[in-house]
């Protein structure tokens, strides 16, 4: 029987950066929620006109690899399987951006909420 996964422990209180992105030639948003020792722990993208087709797919991208990451699976693994992605045209390089923005991109400094 297969086990069930239990999601990591997750702090109250995170630190994150967004990024301007575009996906198909539309404006989005890429933000990246970190824990306080910058490891990723959620990630939101925001793209497209609200309920359109490309909105509901980034929002799905985005919660996969948010439960992915609440349940331990390592971040340079989620990004290896986005570098390969074809999420573009070929030679826009917008899904290796997603992926280098997602996976090394250096945390910002902490700013601890008083």
């Amino acid at each position: 029987m297969a086990e069930i996964a239990v999601p990591v422990q997750r702090e109250r209180r995170t630190f994150g950066c967004s990024v301007d992105v575009t996906v198909g030639g539309e404006p989005g948003v890429l933000t990246v929620g970190r824990a306080s020792d910058g490891a990723p722990r959620r990630m939101e993208l925001r793209a497209g006109v609200h309920g359109s087709t490309l909105a509901g797919l980034a929002d799905a991208l985005a919660t996969a690899i948010t439960v992915g990451l609440q349940h331990g699976v390592p971040a340079d693994v989620l990004a290896d399987a986005l570098r390969r992605a074809a999420l573009d045209s070929p030679g826009d390089g917008h899904a290796a951006l997603l992926a280098e923005t997602f996976a090394v991109a250096p945390p910002p400094a902490l700013v601890v909420p008083t």
